[in-house]
């Protein structure tokens, strides 16, 4: 999320670890941007699956309508 708010909602969810990213305008910047933050962060590393959900219209709540299974790099 790029929410401070959110984020700290998020973290009620069991099985979530959310973060804050900047503002992006497209499902695939903020996949660049969300895999870039979890290796820095050494949560992920090279040959993991994940998950990536996004909606369409990035920074608008609900509409989750995508859905990627992703093997990182």
């Amino acid at each position: 999320t790029n929410n401070d708010r959110v984020c700290r909602q998020l973290n009620l969810s069991w099985g979530l670890n959310p973060f804050v990213v900047k503002k992006c305008d497209t499902p695939e910047e903020l996949a660049s941007k969300s895999l870039e933050y979890l290796k820095a962060q050494k949560i992920i590393k090279k040959g993991n699956l994940i998950v990536l959900l996004s909606g369409s219209s990035v920074g608008k709540s609900g509409g989750i309508n995508m859905m990627e299974l992703k093997k990182v790099d």
